[in-house]
């Protein structure tokens, strides 16, 4: 095939019809819905209903959307104030309805989309699919809810819906509590034949059920079929959402709602470099240092081809196929080549599963999708995500990375996540690619630690550790960061800074800062070291420890040999502590400073 990647995506463009987008990143605008009863803008949030008793509400789209050849979609929501034990629940529902945008069910267990027994005919809302959140639990025409927290996708095929669980055609109690008041992500994918709804996890389904818009499926309790839905022109319907609250009530919120911006991989095509996966609403990104070696892998059952881009992926994509596929790659970058074809596409057979190692030599940005031909696709093909590169030198430009420290805590920091370009931590020769940032003063490797009683003897039969250790307050008072300067060479640069930090449960005295600088200008050093004098009896160590694998000469005091140049020990493996079982280091001669070069006890500067 001789057309260039180009020329096909202009192919694309006049034979299929771009299929729609749903995008609100919040609802300060509410612009292209309905809101029906109930349902209000609330600030930034859709409140489809409020906390109060016998709420009901509905939201649609005023513009039918696209479903039939499949689609990918995501919100966010949120439950809070519960009363009389919070309920009923909220469903995201489709629908060719005769009423359209004002299409509404009754309140209480019928989530806003069913009916009650005694309802008029066409109360519930018909011709409908739709994914309960359920956080009340009771039972409805003679089926019952597995629980007070139920995903639970309900179908009367083109008849009308309900909430009992004999129109269930699949349901799932989540890990997590959906009514918890925190905020939730619910993922909702279909591929003609296929429903996934995904909770929190937005890469592995927490629901997946055989269900197809033209031919149905099988309500699972009765165990009989149901017919799909009479779609819009065969293609589409209304979507949006529905709530309701009876004798019990909480508000049922939507904080934001979107389509996939990324396309996913099938494995029918797929495509990814080291394994990285975008869930659609995440780029498959990867940041890599010059010099690094990363592996693509491709997979494929029909002819393929594989576009290259020296430029990001587009979020959103320069185009969408009548299919539904997201052109994520950017085609119309003069960059592009291709795998197999060079300057034009060339489509080949796809030899199976394989894996290239890519080195990168310089500096980039770069973005690959896969073509694979799949006539039982739409589109006649499937495309693969975007696997995303960006390639840097010496890493990136040194961030503060403030940590959260409860009281007695311990924060685990990889240093990867500091820096693409990280290296490792040399402590007392060993190599770290992380360690323990503690909240009451030190630096460890190996494991973290919640003691806030210190004492020498811990230094010297627990954990390797750098630092100055008593009993602190960062969850209440000052702040701890950690910051990758880069590699030295030997190993990354970083500062652990404890700033301001207070003896605990003094109300903010003892307030104390300093930095543990690892790899550093002087080596590792515990530099910057001030204190305002009001410390208490809080016992204090500091220094530097191989702990239980060290050999551990007497206690130094740190005053004393301020100033008074490099100190020897006979091993490497020694440590450097001074102690105060009374207070704060003892400090009359103004050291701020202790300086450990070889990266280890062997030596030291006090000054």
């Amino acid at each position: 095939m001789r057309n260039v990647y180009r020329t096909a995506a202009v192919l694309l463009f006049l034979t299929s019809a771009v299929v729609g987008q749903i995008s609100y990143p919040d609802f300060s605008s509410i612009a292209g819905l309905d809101l029906n009863m109930n349902a209000a803008q609330s600030g930034n949030v859709l409140r489809v209903t409020p906390s109060v008793i016998s709420q009901r509400g509905s939201v649609w789209t005023q513009t039918p959307y696209p479903v039939a050849f499949g689609f990918d979609m995501a919100f966010q929501f949120q439950i809070t104030t519960p009363a009389a034990g919070g309920g009923d629940g909220m469903a995201f529902v489709i629908h060719n309805d005769p009423r359209l945008t004002t299409a509404i069910g009754n309140h209480a267990s019928a989530l806003g989309y069913g009916a009650f027994v005694s309802a008029a005919p066409g109360t519930a809302i018909a011709n409908s699919l739709a994914i309960e959140i359920d956080t009340y639990s009771g039972s409805f025409g003679g089926f019952a809810d597995s629980s007070g927290n139920e995903v639970s996708i309900h179908t009367g095929g083109t008849g009308d819906n309900s909430q009992s669980e004999g129109l269930s055609i699949g349901r799932v109690t989540p890990t997590a509590n959906l009514s918890d008041g925190q905020p939730h992500v619910m993922r909702i994918r279909y591929v003609p034949g296929t429903l996934e709804v995904y909770v929190d996890d937005l890469t592995t389904p927490a629901l997946s059920v055989p269900y197809d818009f033209a031919t149905g499926g099988t309500h699972i309790l009765p165990g009989t079929p149901v017919g799909g839905l009479n779609l819009m022109g065969g293609t589409s319907a209304l979507i949006g959402f529905t709530a309701s609250t009876g004798g019990a009530w909480e508000n049922h919120d939507v904080l934001w709602w979107s389509t996939a911006v990324y396309e996913t991989n099938d494995a029918a095509g797929s495509l990814d470099l080291d394994g990285l996966q975008s869930s659609g609403f995440s780029a498959a990104a990867l940041s890599a240092c010059v010099g690094q070696t990363s592996v693509l892998n491709s997979s494929g059952t029909g002819a393929y081809e594989v576009g290259i881009a020296y430029a990001p992926a587009v979020p959103g994509g320069v185009l969408t196929t009548a299919g539904g596929q997201i052109v994520n790659l950017n085609i119309f970058d003069p960059s592009l080549v291709y795998l197999n074809g060079g300057s034009v596409l060339s489509l080949a057979p796809h030899p199976g599963a394989f894996s290239i190692p890519v080195t990168f030599p310089s500096p980039l940005v770069g973005s690959a999708q896969q073509m694979t031909m799949d006539a039982g696709h739409a589109d006649g093909f499937q495309l693969s995500q975007v696997p995303e590169v960006t390639i840097v030198t010496g890493g990136v430009a040194p961030t503060p990375m403030t940590l959260t420290l409860g009281d007695d805590a311990t924060v685990q920091v990889v240093l990867s996540t500091t820096n693409p370009c990280a290296a490792t931590v040399s402590f007392y020769g060993t190599a770290y690619s992380d360690f323990y940032v503690n909240s009451n003063g030190d630096v460890s490797f190996t494991s973290g630690h919640t003691d806030f009683t210190a004492t020498s003897g811990e230094w010297q039969t627990l954990m390797p550790r750098i630092g100055i250790l008593g009993d602190l307050e960062p969850n209440n008072f000052g702040t701890v960061t950690v910051t990758n300067n880069g590699s030295t060479g030997i190993g990354d640069w970083v500062t652990v800074a404890y700033a301001s930090v207070t003896e605990w449960g003094t109300g903010g005295l003892g307030v104390t800062s300093y930095n543990i600088e690892l790899h550093g200008p002087n080596g590792h050093e515990i530099g910057g070291f001030t204190t305002d004098g009001t410390w208490g009896v809080t016992p204090v160590v500091g220094g530097i420890s191989l702990g239980a694998g060290g050999t551990h000469p007497p206690l130094v005091g740190f005053d004393a040999l301020n100033g008074t140049g490099l100190q020897l020990n006979a091993n490497a493996t020694d440590s450097v502590i001074d102690e105060n079982t009374g207070g704060m280091l003892v400090n009359t001669t103004g050291w701020t400073s202790l300086q450990f070069p070889l990266f280890d006890g062997s030596s030291y500067v006090v000054q």
